[in-house]
């Protein structure tokens, strides 16, 4: 038997009903209102994500945003790193180098001094990271440290250029990077099977994603095994307490 129940909502109702709806998905940051930026917006409008939307430019937001998007104009842009919510996903893909820079240090920064940042992500090439590592290497921060950086960011394999394409490969990521997260609680609290694998820390295929939980899980990646006459998937987990 299903039982259902009826709420009269007004417009007055709004703002909390937002706040509900929103209450359970998980913070994601997005630095960057270019062609890219608002193709995700886009995108991460229909997934289970909590996003704010982050730019030095307040006139590249449009008027209509999807439920689950709130703006922030931001100069310089990197102050606004200090008010993310904690545990938040974080992708960089500013207008100009210098300011991908920067909000990449002060969101290392904030990890170094609180540890709650639960990605960053950067849009670019291998080059590009390379430039920028040395920069940040120059400015004081570890390689551990910088080791938690994602670049380039997105699904491999995906190869085109267009915004839309990029949108749907980043998005695409941070999904797969949400489904890490939600399995680490299921070892947290003993609910995989058997054949998965807990082993010590080690690279992270799809960058570094922690779970707010008392025992501590920090997820490491996935790789292919052989599993007979195909390929199964084995999740990797560092478990520490």
């Amino acid at each position: 038997v299903v039982h259902l129940r009826y709420t009269r909502i007004t417009s007055a109702d709004a703002s909390s009903l937002k706040q509900h709806l929103l209450s359970s998905a998980q913070p994601l940051t997005l630095f960057g209102g270019g062609h890219v930026g608002k193709a995700l917006i886009q995108v991460l409008g229909n997934l289970p994500f909590n996003v704010h939307w982050v730019d030095s430019r307040d006139e590249i937001f449009p008027g209509q945003l999807p439920i689950n998007v709130v703006c922030e104009h931001s100069d310089p842009v990197q102050a606004a790193v200090a008010d993310l919510p904690t545990q938040s996903a974080v992708l960089i893909m500013s207008f100009s180098h210098a300011e991908d820079l920067d909000v990449v240090a002060a969101c290392l920064k904030r990890q170094r001094e609180h540890n709650d940042v639960r990605y960053i992500g950067l849009i670019g090439s291998k080059t590009k990271w390379a430039t920028f590592r040395h920069r940040l290497e120059a400015r004081g921060f570890t390689e551990k440290e910088l080791a938690f950086v994602t670049c380039p960011i997105g699904v491999p394999g995906i190869t085109g250029k267009e915004p839309e394409v990029i949108a749907v490969a980043v998005a695409a990521h941070q999904l797969i990077a949400q489904g890490f997260a939600q399995a680490a609680q299921g070892v947290a609290h003993g609910r995989l099977g058997q054949r998965q694998v807990v082993r010590g820390p080690g690279q992270a295929a799809l960058g570094h994603d922690f779970v707010e939980d008392p025992q501590q899980i920090q997820v490491e990646g996935s790789k292919r095994v052989g599993d007979g006459g195909g390929h199964g998937r084995v999740f990797n987990y560092h478990h520490y307490e």
